[in-house]
């Protein structure tokens, strides 16, 4: 898929990290995480020194709209070490304010 078309791309600008560019050679999972947010779009906070290089391939507003953060021909550092076949999914969950 790479790029997927139906979604608003917002590829990362930040200096590269190390696994920007790991190259993921057969998805075989989605894992959908819930971004504990209220916010239309969480591409500032990951697309900032901030994050500590973490981030995810997509977020999926409340809206339903798709933000698409990295080809997903690549892993992205939400799944760590342990899920480099991984295409990761961040979910609007409604939380208020702050971290739980």
């Amino acid at each position: 898929m790479a790029w997927y078309p139906d979604a608003v791309r917002k590829p990362l600008t930040v200096p590269n990290r190390a696994r920007n560019k790991v190259r993921m050679p057969k998805p075989v999972r989605i894992n959908f995480h819930t971004a504990v947010s209220n916010s239309t779009s969480i591409f500032g906070f990951f697309n900032s020194t901030g994050a500590k290089g973490v981030f995810s391939h997509f977020y999926v507003r409340k809206d339903g709209t798709v933000e698409q953060y990295q080809d997903t021909a690549y892993t992205a550092a939400c799944d760590l070490d342990g899920n480099p076949d991984t295409i990761s999914i961040e979910t609007w969950d409604g939380y208020r304010t702050g971290y739980p």
